[in-house]
């Protein structure tokens, strides 16, 4: 007798391939068309600039070929080539200036300036701090010319670190992905879930950190290598079967390319480790690779691209008999283009798809999922920078490989994702930031096991360094 199935199938099966599939096409033509519209209207524009540019820098120069003593000329000239990118036309003009006149601090500031852009710091430092010694030097001059000499100090150490701590409380109104009813799935049959998996209450303290560390190449094109370090760590109030720590750590080079065509365009390979910690037993293992491309398309527009490979081994203990049915590959690629509107505004939008093996093929699985966000930046007039509010929604696909005879031995699981996020941001200080965040987690199956919501809540503090 066959057994009849429960859950809704009608709406997780080919339909929903299809719309998803749609809105992962519908997403990558948007990307493809913003890069396809900027890129044009960019080239456009600098075709019509980059001539009167010519013909301006011409002019001037043939002006001062004629009267190399006019400073105002000189001058001029400085300005026009370091629009057209001759920074060494420049700096000549403005030395012979001061062979002239030795008491121009503007000239030496901008002098200053542009041996900074060359990336000859030395050289940079030397002018701007006759600058700051000179006399009757206006403030906006002094201004400008400690904010290039803190940068220096900071460029002439190769090796740099930054990075941020976030501490914070969390709950959650279905800390354990409990299912939303309790009449499920156990080989096939409808059995009744126990109260001890059905959805619990519960809250957590956590902590966040990232690390990062930059030793400088010294080459013209800015080159560095990268390397990265997260750790978070969480301890529930009740379900302390989800108390987790996870390290992660990462490294490769970032290369500039596309230097005349894309300012601030870079690719970074980059190698992987990572170790989990679930109710205190060794959890996971990871180890992979990939690369990180970011294309600023604009000053308004950019495009990334990720492609990464994992190793995981889970391994069993007590609590987690069954884990290392989940050992295999995870693979990632994700497509993502942020575009500001205006100063104080920007979208984003991200494709991103994941193909998990596994020992046991019922935990492979495959997921698609896209996500569009909004961020606005209020101004609150009384903090040094403006408050910021970013809303986000995430739908994604997730169909697994095969039939988990412990649910039903006739069906493949899949999933369909919904995820809602309001975050604000509040700078207190120019390093600490008081971060609050509220989501809405709906999980739709065609087994009724894997049906949930959640509504998540979360306050903390950000301090970065």
């Amino acid at each position: 007798m066959e057994l009849p199935r429960l859950g809704p199938p009608e709406w997780l099966g080919r339909p929903m391939k299809r719309r998803m599939r749609a809105i992962g096409t519908a997403g990558l033509v948007f990307v493809i068309l913003i890069a396809a519209q900027l890129v044009p209207a960019r080239a456009q524009q600098m075709d019509e600039d980059g001539s009167e540019l010519a013909e301006a820098y011409d002019k001037a120069f043939q002006e001062l070929f004629e009267d190399p003593s006019d400073l105002d000329k000189s001058f001029r000239f400085a300005e026009l080539a370091v629009r057209r990118g001759n920074f060494e036309g420049a700096i000549s003009a403005l030395e012979r200036m001061l062979l002239l006149n030795p008491d121009l601090p503007r000239v030496r500031l901008e002098l200053g300036v542009l041996y900074f852009r060359l990336g000859s710091f030395q050289l940079a430092r030397s002018y701007l701090t006759r600058v700051r010694t000179a006399e009757n030097v206006p403030n906006e001059v002094l201004g400008r010319v400690e904010v290039f000499l803190a940068q220096i100090e900071s460029n002439l150490k190769r090796s740099k670190f930054s990075g941020s701590i976030f501490v914070g409380v969390r709950r959650q109104t279905n800390a354990n992905a409990g299912p939303s009813t309790t009449s499920v799935l156990a080989s096939g049959l409808q059995a009744t879930l126990g109260d001890q998996f059905t959805k619990k209450l519960d809250s957590n303290g956590f902590i966040t950190a990232n690390i990062r560390h930059a030793f400088d190449l010294l080459n013209q094109d800015g080159d560095v290598w990268e390397s990265g370090a997260t750790v978070f760590a969480s301890e529930q109030r009740k379900q302390k079967q989800l108390d987790l720590v996870f390290l992660e750590v990462n490294t490769g080079p970032r290369i500039a390319i596309f230097n005349t065509a894309l300012d601030g365009a870079s690719i970074r390979p980059f190698v992987t480790a990572s170790i989990v910690y679930l109710q205190d037993s060794h959890y996971m293992d990871g180890y992979g690779g990939g690369f990180n491309v970011v294309l600023p398309i604009n000053e308004r527009a950019r495009i990334t691209l990720n492609i990464d490979g994992k190793r995981k081994i889970f391994h069993n203990d007590s609590d987690h008999p069954t884990a290392s049915g989940q050992t295999g590959w995870e693979g990632n690629v994700s497509l993502g283009t942020a575009i500001s509107t205006s100063p104080a505004h920007q979208i984003a939008i991200t494709l991103r798809g994941t193909a998990q093996t596994s020992r046991d093929n019922f935990n492979a699985f495959r997921q698609y999922q896209i996500t569009v966000a909004s961020t606005r930046l209020i101004p609150l007039g009384v903090l040094p920078d403006p408050m910021s509010v970013n809303l986000s929604v995430t739908q994604a696909y997730k169909p697994f490989n095969a039939p988990n005879p412990a649910v039903d031995p006739n069906r493949k699981r899949a999933d369909s994702n919904t995820r809602l996020s309001i975050l604000t941001s509040i700078p207190v200080s120019s390093a600490v930031t008081i971060v609050g965040n509220v989501q809405r987690v709906l999980n739709g199956s065609n087994l009724p096991n894997f049906e949930y919501q959640n509504t998540i809540v979360s306050l903390g503090t950000s301090v970065r360094f």
